[in-house]
């Protein structure tokens, strides 16, 4: 099916969020804890948030939305919104965060955007026709060996479990570690930088864009168990596998 005019505006939609979040780059001191967790939110998230919905309902009024700052209006349709994902890295002035809007219908993702502004890397997929970063076309390594790869982790407790004492392990054997927020990893694991990633307690607007940003850039994200089943409630509930289809089986064995 054709979304070329959703696309279009969603895609110039995005990339003016992201000049707008770079205004408030490094602000840390007007950040704040969400409730009842240590996420923080600046006024730039929510800022963004309603840009992106009232700029979007007036052009599509019977699509709904599901965001992170302003709640859910489930539709048949619906527009998955993150306005800054790694608010924490965005505070304090690191360009490791992201803008993510991504159409869904069900729990399928249409399109979606990933926009990295402080690196002017623009990240989209639709169905069947390619991941892109800038335009250009992307696809995941072909590391196979777990002593050349890059792996990427956040969310992870540090507790006797046995999913943690995996991650712990697993990462003295890869050949280096980095930390960063969800949508912008994925996004480096479809193209290529970064091998692995595991990522614990994800909402599904973290990874709405970039699970299909994935697929389509020849890598795989699935739970722990390696099943594609996502809470699409709005929980901090889902635990993330990605990287690239040589690696994912032998990565899932370590969770066994």
């Amino acid at each position: 099916m054709d979304y070329a005019g959703e696309k279009s505006i969603a895609r110039k939609l995005v990339l003016q969020a992201g000049k707008l979040s770079l205004l408030g780059f490094g602000e840390l001191l007007d950040s704040n804890l969400k409730k009842g967790n240590q996420d923080i939110v600046t006024k730039y998230d929510k800022q963004i948030e309603e840009f992106l919905r009232e700029e979007l309902e007036k052009e599509f009024p019977l699509i709904g939305f599901i965001g992170e700052e302003g709640g859910q209006q489930r539709k048949e349709k619906n527009w998955v919104i993150d306005p800054i994902d790694g608010t924490s890295y965005y505070a304090r002035g690191i360009g490791e965060y992201s803008v993510n809007l991504s159409l869904t219908q069900g729990e399928k993702t249409l399109f979606g955007f990933t926009y990295c502004p402080a690196q002017n890397e623009l990240y989209e997929a639709q169905i069947n026709e390619g991941a892109f970063c800038n335009g250009r076309k992307i696809t995941a390594s072909t590391v196979g060996d777990f002593g050349q790869a890059m792996l990427s982790f956040g969310g992870i407790e540090l507790q006797e479990k046995k999913t943690d004492l995996a991650i712990l392990s697993l990462s003295k054997r890869v050949r280096c570690v980095r930390m960063g927020s969800c949508a912008r990893e994925l996004c480096l694991i479809a193209c290529g930088k970064v091998d692995l990633l595991v990522k614990q307690k994800q909402s599904i607007w973290d990874f709405a864009a970039g699970k299909l940003i994935l697929r389509e850039a020849n890598a795989e994200l699935t739970d722990f168990n390696g099943e594609k089943k996502w809470d699409w409630s709005g929980k901090n509930s889902n635990h993330l596998i990605a990287s690239n289809k040589i690696l994912h089986e032998r990565f899932l064995k370590e969770f066994d």
